[in-house]
């Protein structure tokens, strides 16, 4: 299909022509012209036909490189939508660097027209990043009203990662380079391994450490073609990529995307698409260092085996303390369970010790075997989820020395939940002849 488009664009407009005529896109979305004089319209420079990366521009090429680009990102956010703008690209006899990549805007009545200049010669990765920087504006401008809607660094530079690591041979075919009269051929083939679109984001952070939230939220235009934009790139990806992972995660991007425009800052219409997942921006911030921190410091070769990971777990979930029968006597140390602190220790006194229990959990999940991943991750929701609901169900200070009735209901409620999944760590426990934790007590019996 590609070359017949070539074939028939070319036979229509001929290198000589003072103006080629305009290419439109299978949706009609991207108009591509070319405004090359008539003697470097038809050239093909030596160096984008040696250097794999760049590319040499051609309007029938260049308009399904477009629609390929549109149906990939559409099918990694589920969008099924149609377009509303129109984006006029035109080829110029120009040079152009990185910076010089960008479009205008302009709005007509409802509808938004953006034009791209473009030299004759792109980086592959240049090309790909300002039509992916395009698309998404074209969606987060379909609600725009009084302003353009603001498209964070983070979502351009993470899909076009994305893309071009997991479908960059696909969605960016090399164009026409043997002439045959009036048509323009190139023969290609495509031998290709499945591999890790995070591969390259792995190998790089592990050298240096991910962004922070902060630092992806802001990032200069010196810094892109630097290491820091490497870096940049790279945590962007991954950044994209988890959200994507998330339960309806390409739902909540694509609700993010459609609010932009309401929005003076994408923080907020964050916030608001993700709220099923995090309550404030320091759910989030917490729960991307998660992530950050299982992406590159969960070391196959420090994993604990599944016996290990059993006997870490059960003595993690317990708690040492010092009881005295009588006063006389000296105290003797006894282990309880998370259920006894819960039911039985005053809300003041427990809370440190059922954060430190979560935090202790977070790091356990970097070095537990693979079939304990899940639980111990339940059991870090659900002694999360007890402390927010036990504030929410508590209203003034001095009632968090009383069990009221919300306490009470979310008391027994939470009990219930590591009771099931305690029976699951018992399901998992290894074979006859491994070590078997000490016995649990409540302090008093």
């Amino acid at each position: 299909m590609v070359l017949l488009v070539a074939a028939s664009q070319t036979m229509l407009a001929q290198p000589g022509s003072p103006a080629s005529r305009p290419v439109r896109s299978v949706s009609g979305e991207f108009i591509v012209s070319d405004a090359r004089s008539a003697a470097g319209a038809g050239a093909m420079p030596g160096a984008a036909r040696t250097d794999q990366n760049r590319l040499a521009l051609e309007p029938a090429f260049l308009a399904v490189t477009c629609e390929r680009v549109k149906q990939a990102l559409y099918a990694d956010l589920g969008v099924t939508t149609l377009s509303r703008g129109i984006v006029n690209i035109t080829i110029r006899s120009i040079r152009g660097t990185y910076r010089e990549l960008a479009y205008t805007t302009e709005r007509f009545g409802n509808n938004w027209i953006y034009r791209l200049d473009l030299p004759p010669q792109v980086e592959r990765h240049q090309l790909l990043r300002v039509l992916v920087q395009v698309l998404l504006q074209e969606m987060a401008n379909r609600t725009a009203t009084d302003h353009l809607a603001e498209i964070p660094a983070w979502l351009t530079e993470g899909f076009t990662q994305q893309l071009l690591n997991s479908r960059g041979v696909e969605i960016i075919l090399p164009p026409p380079n043997q002439s045959f009269g009036a048509l323009m051929l190139g023969p290609t083939v495509l031998q290709a391994r499945q591999r890790d679109p995070l591969e390259d984001a792995r190998r790089v952070l592990h050298d240096r450490p991910p962004l922070s939230i902060a630092e992806l939220s802001w990032l200069g235009a010196n810094q892109m073609n630097s290491a820091a934009g490497e870096t940049f790139r790279c945590s962007a990806q991954l950044f994209v990529s988890e959200l994507l992972a998330l339960p309806q995660g390409r739902e909540h991007l694509r609700t993010m995307i459609n609010d932009l425009a309401n929005c003076y800052n994408w923080q907020t219409a964050f916030l608001r698409a993700f709220a099923p997942h995090f309550a404030n921006q320091l759910a989030v911030e917490k729960w991307w260092t998660l992530q950050v921190v299982h992406f590159v410091g969960r070391d196959p070769m420090n994993l604990w085996t599944g016996a290990e990971s059993w006997q870490k777990l059960a003595d993690l979930l317990r708690t040492s303390v010092a009881v005295r029968r009588t006063s006389a006597e000296m105290p003797a140390h006894v282990d309880v369970t998370l259920q006894a602190i819960i039911r039985e220790w005053e809300p003041l006194r427990q809370t440190p010790t059922i954060r430190s229990k979560i935090n202790e959990l977070e790091l356990a999940q970097l070095r537990v075997a693979p079939e304990f991943m899940v639980l111990v991750d339940d059991y870090r929701r659900a002694l999360t989820a007890y402390l927010e609901r036990r504030e929410r169900a508590t209203s003034t200070l001095a009632r968090l020395w009383l069990f009221t009735p919300g306490v009470a209901k979310v008391v027994g409620e939470t009990v219930q939940q590591l009771d099931d999944l305690d029976r699951r760590r018992a399901a998992l426990q290894p074979k006859a002849g491994t070590p078997q934790p000490r016995a649990l007590v409540t302090p008093g019996k």
